[in-house]
């Protein structure tokens, strides 16, 4: 009888390790496909250079709304200066009611022209005209969230200690969260109510313009408004410090989660229902509105985490069956079946018009993230398809799209382009977790703050260079010559970077390899400094041939999203002693542990034909200062800039002029394996004025996998 079990045991355990195995190999294919898909780096593309071009939301609106600038404000974070990004949230603190409500947008005074909105208008900000749409109940939580996308992109938590007339920027968003429970809280049910809208719209029935609540509106709770409401309650929470006031949202949020199942969740029909009225219903008695499905709600539910795994696997199964159905291009279909004709007085909101089953990308995309984020990355790749094919077929992104395929409503709409974005980076970086991550990274020798440069010295430049990083947006720097000043001023500039520092002389006064990396994407497990001597762990230690210390600063670091690990080391090698420091460093990278991938970024002081650079790629030997036999490196390596450009004459010493006929004494190395996708050496200047005597060099590469880094699992 045990014989048998263990029999059984073992035989189920190499029938699912083929299947994991089977699994590996299907998901890397999907990865492969996904990376390869140059249809989404060119929308993706197009996506940004749309977001950058401003914030209103789209061709037809002149306005910045809340609702909009949430779904796009991290790509704004990625292809505009940060502070217009933050002086845009501040806007509507400034707005704020007395009772916490916040406006749904603002205009410049000069473009309010005719539009029939009620504008308000305040001291704080008298260059905008505001305006609230009371109909709807997702504006105070929209900027909840949209602080906290904002933080978690760049890193400037200082925001939430901005004073606006008497209050933190921290403190408003909590007044705002209060405004909610105090004015649209139902005690019968827990939950918020706005008036009757089709799902996540923003158009009441009883009306033709349909946006301010009356004496006709009748009042509602729908899935929307609330799943709004708990997202940004988790974002609040994970804002606040306070232990106490962390817990009193906790428990509000708690709660608010449970009454969403119990009055909202169907589960015999797993879909939410439309409305939960609280003063009756504007449609006839006869109309069976639970027939309908609420795609948009359903996908920021599951955001909410409102839905079991299993739960999503057949909502999504719906949506698919309704597009199906309906004819509709994709599962951007708003709601299906759509409300019958004369259902809202407004005409735009016929049955597949406007938000009555029109197909809104807007939407679309946001159940394409939560698809992707929830593991069912093939229905997502396949399900975005018409979301993608359209922006190219039409030259850019529409507000929406008939049952028909036909582009309406607004152009250039940023919200559509937002969302699909950051759908397209899910996909991609759920690609990178097989195949391994793409990262940018410099090598940047930025010149001692305190040399006596005249008109290039530290104050003339720094902007420059602050506008290098700003412009090409690398993940991870590598920074030579610096002193602590300026690697204040540039965090301070750039507080998206998180930075570990190294010194040449083990004290704060000396000049830093120091590593910079985005704080939203990566996590420092570990880091140590190394000094090029006979004695390397001795901090302040230099060899007898140099005149002064040259350090190397190590640290690996972790991808947040797949936790990829991987090695940067940092150096700045000089002197009489080159060639030995060259094997000490080779000694150092096959030592590391665990054996993850590696990047060497540096200024070497050596050009290409010398002994240092022809040993670290491994084509000469060099003779260890204690051994009799010559020895290669151990970790050979590659010049990511020589792999793409192997005949270009090229420079990157420039002493700050522009030529490409200096020495080329500073590298980018990857390991063998390593893909290399660019590699550029800038030129990058403002009216001939260079940020630095050294260019900038970078590489975009992927990381290879190895059997030390784990893979995600999907299923598909």
């Amino acid at each position: 009888m045990y014989k048998k079990i263990a029999i059984l045991c073992l035989t189920g355990s190499i029938i699912l390790s083929a299947c994991q195995s089977g699994s590996q190999i299907e998901n890397k294919k999907l990865a492969q496909q996904i990376l390869a898909d140059k249809k989404l780096d060119d929308v993706y593309h197009r996506a940004k250079e749309l977001v950058r071009s401003g914030f209103n939301a789209g061709t037809l609106y002149k306005e910045v709304w809340i609702r909009d600038y949430n779904t796009f404000i991290e790509v704004s974070c990625d292809v505009l200066p940060i502070q217009q990004v933050r002086d845009n949230l501040l806007v509507f603190f400034n707005f704020q009611g007395d009772d916490g409500n916040i406006i749904d947008g603002f205009i410049p005074v000069e473009n309010v022209g005719n539009i029939p909105y009620d504008y308000i208008y305040t001291d704080q900000a008298p260059e905008f005209a505001g305006h609230k749409n009371t109909v709807e109940t997702d504006q105070e939580s929209s900027l909840v969230q949209a602080v906290s996308k904002y933080i978690n992109k760049t890193g400037d938590a200082s925001i939430l200690q901005k004073d606006v007339f008497g209050r933190t920027v921290l403190e408003r968003l909590q007044f705002a969260m209060e405004f909610l429970l105090n004015e649209r809280y139902s005690e019968k049910y827990g939950l918020l109510w706005g008036a009757t809208t089709a799902d996540w719209g923003d158009v009441q029935p009883e009306h033709e313009w349909g946006v301010v609540l009356d004496n006709n509106s009748h009042l509602t709770i729908d899935i929307y408004d609330n799943a709004m409401f708990i997202i940004a309650l988790n974002d609040l929470i994970e804002l606040i410090n306070d232990n106490q006031e962390k817990e009193k949202w906790i428990t509000i949020r708690d709660v608010f989660k449970s009454c969403v199942r119990k009055y909202l969740w169907n589960e015999q029909k797993q879909k939410f229902i439309p409305h939960i009225y609280l003063n009756g219903s504007p449609f006839p008695d006869d109309f069976d509105e639970n027939k309908l499905h609420y795609h948009g709600g359903t996908a920021v539910a599951i955001e909410a985490g409102l839905l079991s795994k299993e739960e999503i696997e057949a909502v999504n199964s719906q949506m698919v069956r309704n597009v199906n159905e309906s004819g509709a291009p994709s599962i951007g279909l708003t709601i299906y079946p759509p409300y019958p004709e004369g259902y809202f007085k407004n005409p735009s909101m016929s049955p597949f018009g406007y938000q009555n089953g029109g197909d809104w990308t807007w939407f679309g995309a946001r159940m394409i993230q939560q698809l992707v984020e929830n593991g069912f990355v093939e229905e997502a790749y396949n399900e975005i398809q018409p979301m993608i094919n359209r922006v190219i077929e039409n030259n850019g992104f529409m507000e929406w799209y008939t049952v028909d395929g036909k582009p309406t409503g607004a152009g250039n709409y940023r919200g559509s382009a937002g969302v699909l974005a950051k759908a397209i980076e899910l996909l991609r970086d759920w690609a990178d977790n097989y195949v391994g991550p793409e990262l940018l990274v410099m090598s940047f020798n930025i010149r001692n703050g305190r040399a006596e440069d005249g008109e290039n010295r530290w104050e003339k430049r720094r902007d420059i260079l602050f506008d290098v990083f700003r412009n090409h947006k690398p993940d991870i720097v590598g920074l030579q010559e610096a002193v602590s000043f300026q690697i204040d001023e540039i965090c301070e500039a750039l507080p998206e970077y998180g930075v570990v520092t190294g010194s040449k002389e083990g004290k704060t006064n000396g000049q830093y390899v120091a590593i910079l990396f985005r704080k939203e994407r990566f996590h420092v497990e570990e880091y140590a400094t190394f000094w090029f001597s006979r004695t390397p762990d001795l901090a302040g230690s230099k060899h007898p041939d140099n005149n002064w210390a040259r350090t190397c600063t190590w640290a690996k670091l972790t991808d947040k999203k797949s936790g990829y690990g991987f090695f940067v080391y940092n150096l700045h090698l000089g002197g009489l002693a080159l060639e030995e420091n060259i094997q000490l460093l080779g000694r150092r990278l096959r030592d590391r542990k665990p054996s993850y991938p590696v990047l060497v970024l540096g200024d070497f002081n050596a050009d290409e034909t010398n002994p240092a650079i022809l040993y670290m790629k491994g084509n000469i030997s060099l003779k260890p200062e204690d051994h009799d036999c010559a020895d290669t490196n151990p970790v050979p390596m590659i010049d990511t800039f020589r792999m793409l450009h192997p005949d270009v004459k090229a420079g990157t010493y420039g002493g700050f002029m522009d030529k490409n006929d200096g020495r080329k004494i500073d590298y980018v190395f990857v390991l063998p394996g390593t893909e290399v996708i660019e590699a550029q050496i800038l030129h990058d200047n403002r009216d001939g004025r260079y940020p630095s005597d050294h260019f900038p060099v970078t590489a975009g590469i992927r990381l290879h996998s190895n059997e030390h880094q784990g893979n995600p699992s999907s299923r598909h």
